[in-house]
């Protein structure tokens, strides 16, 4: 399970060291970090902790809110995206989430603006450090309270002015689970450096992650594809939502690590 990575959002209750201890129990050998559970803990500890335990960090998550729709200035967006940067220099984490901030009252035009603003300021500073950005997609539908950047055009737009090692692709399936078209664009799988996957069910207040197999989401044929496609970085699991409160976190994890074993691993898929 190489290739496979349990983001912490998956187990939102658990402390950071709990997530550690249970996820690399089960075999897994990488988390993704969200930036809440980091605020308790030491990050010399963290990085002890991480190293004890052989497990890597696929992402840091996340920054950004740039366009101020939750409630932030720009400025203070953009500092705040100044602080993960070094976060996750600090804790050896490759890659930092940014997400755009939702287009709110904003014309889209000053959307753009805001936005390329704050990667100007940013990208300097994630080189001194030798991070990775990834901007991450996300449908309408889905995703707008987060960014205003619901298709892979206009993610292009903003990533092809940087090179690709300073600011990069993120795939969520959640958000397009049926595009696969996108695949076949040469740019987007040259920039592509993160993909999160969960499989989805369409619930009361509209589509909801699920455990995987359970859902309507072709999972395997995703990463199928994705493997033929030539893209070689990490998977980061997403269990969480409100279909799943009944759910205890072990069961998660462990039903995601089985699902992994016997239809990706098992098959040499990636």
């Amino acid at each position: 399970m190489e290739r496979l990575s349990i983001s912490q959002l998956s187990t939102m209750k658990w402390w950071l060291e709990e997530d550690a201890i249970r996820i690399s129990s089960l075999g897994f050998k990488s988390i993704a970090v969200w930036r809440e559970k980091l605020t308790d803990e030491s990050i010399d500890f963290v990085t002890s902790l991480f190293a004890d335990l052989g497990l890597s960090i696929s992402s840091l998550q996340w920054a950004g809110g740039f366009t101020g729709s939750d409630g932030r200035a720009h400025v203070d967006a953009i500092e705040d995206a100044i602080d993960a940067i070094r976060q996750a220099a600090r804790v050896r984490a490759p890659r930092l989430l940014i997400h755009s901030g939702a287009r709110a009252f904003h014309t889209r035009s000053h959307c753009f603006r805001l936005f390329r603003t704050a990667l100007n300021e940013l990208v300097p500073v994630a080189q001194d450090f030798g991070v990775q950005l990834i901007i991450v997609p996300m449908a309408a539908e889905t995703g707008k309270a987060f960014t205003f950047i619901d298709d892979f055009e206009t993610a292009l737009e903003f990533c092809t002015r940087f090179q690709r090692k300073d600011v990069s692709l993120g795939l969520n399936i959640f958000h397009f689970p049926n595009q696969f078209e996108l695949l076949d664009r040469e740019e987007i799988i040259n920039r592509l450096a993160l993909v999160q996957i969960s499989d989805r069910l369409m619930g009361q207040q509209g589509p909801q992650r699920t455990m995987f197999g359970q859902g309507t989401t072709d999972i395997v044929g995703w990463i199928r594809r994705l493997t033929l496609a030539g893209y070689q970085g990490m998977f980061e699991a997403e269990v969480f939502s409100p279909l799943l409160q009944s759910i205890d976190y072990a069961d998660r994890l462990t039903a995601t690590r089985d699902f992994w074993r016997l239809n990706v691993q098992k098959k040499s898929i990636a």
